[in-house]
């Protein structure tokens, strides 16, 4: 019979727990060093995270490969009992016959040692119910592979599928409100202003305005009008067509730290800036006259984790406080 999808897939499954685990270790160890914690704010807790993506990696491959020749590979039992996989692979994926050379070579080169991290499948059980339910779905397609070819769990999948596609509908963030970056300086007695409307987009983005501050000000910006974090990447003046870094210093209500990474503390050339109110930031205008335009590439954050974090560094703060008091 002619194959409804083209292709043959091989559909590897790991506990999600331990791909979670694995990708806490291989960032640590390979990415972030001994200064883990310098990015952690930049994404949900990796665990939480790599869990979700396993669930949508996992029925995403379940449900988009029905119809084709396919086999679900158990990393844990793969690891552990290698020669009835690679038979399995050979059968059901292979148009062609290995050598007994090539399939003792494929075996051999199978490390137990390798696999580091060992769970249950109630270690799920804390856990949204879809995620023990999609796992255990596919150890049962691992085990049955005729089964699972003959499309005997399709109706499953496609249950857990759209219960999936449902449950992501319901916890999209809610957008940002409209902001806008706020300028601020004094020319003698008088106060200068300027504002620049945008919306907030969760990921990277550009803005750029020409500031008419006098030359040498120093300008307050209020890059949006509540409390948040601001992750900045660059910022500069522009005038006749070449750019200069722009003094970046925290003001009144701001904390501002610098990113860095690994053991030799390497400077990532990232910025975090936490507003608590008005007047967070402050930098100062080119000292010579003529149209000067700012530049800033930022992405901003306002969730519950970032919330949470800036709730705790004004606890530490209250806490120094009192201890010199």
């Amino acid at each position: 019979a002619e194959e409804k999808t083209p292709g043959r897939y091989a559909i590897c499954v790991r506990h999600p727990l331990a791909t979670a685990a694995s990708q806490i270790s291989r960032t640590t160890n390979y990415t972030l060093g001994k200064n883990a914690n310098a990015l952690k704010d930049l994404a949900p807790p990796v665990g939480e995270n790599t869990v979700g993506l396993w669930l949508h990696y996992t029925l995403s491959a379940l449900k988009e490969t029905q119809g084709a020749s396919r086999l679900v590979v158990s990393f844990e039992d793969f690891v552990q009992h290698p020669k009835s996989t690679v038979e399995n692979i050979a059968r059901y994926l292979l148009t062609w016959k290995p050598t007994d050379s090539q399939f003792q070579k494929g075996i051999a080169s199978v490390k137990p040692e390798l696999n580091h991290h060992k769970y249950t499948l109630e270690d799920l059980d804390e856990w949204p119910s879809i995620v023990r339910r999609t796992y255990e779905l596919s150890l049962r397609g691992y085990r049955d592979p005729d089964g699972f070819n003959g499309g005997k769990f399709d109706e499953e999948v496609d249950s857990l599928w759209d219960e999936h596609g449902q449950m992501a509908q319901m916890i999209q963030p809610i957008a940002l409100p409209a902001g806008q970056v706020l300028f601020s300086w004094r020319d003698g007695t008088q106060a200068g202003h300027h504002g620049l409307k945008y919306s907030p987009t969760g990921d990277w983005q550009t803005l750029r305005s020409v500031v008419p501050a006098p030359p040498g000000a120093v300008i307050q910006i209020d890059p949006y009008q509540t409390p948040c974090q601001i992750w900045i990447k660059k910022a500069v003046w522009i005038m006749d067509g070449e750019e200069k870094p722009a003094p970046l210093n925290p003001g009144p209500n701001g904390v501002m730290t610098r990113v860095l990474q690994g053991n030799a503390q390497e400077n990532l050339g990232l910025l975090r800036l936490t507003i608590f109110g008005p007047g967070p930031l402050l930098t100062r205008a080119p000292a010579k006259s003529g149209k000067a335009e700012f530049e800033i590439e930022f992405m901003l954050q306002s969730n519950p984790v970032v919330l949470a974090q800036m709730l705790g560094m004004i606890r530490g703060r209250l806490e120094e406080a009192r201890r010199g008091a």
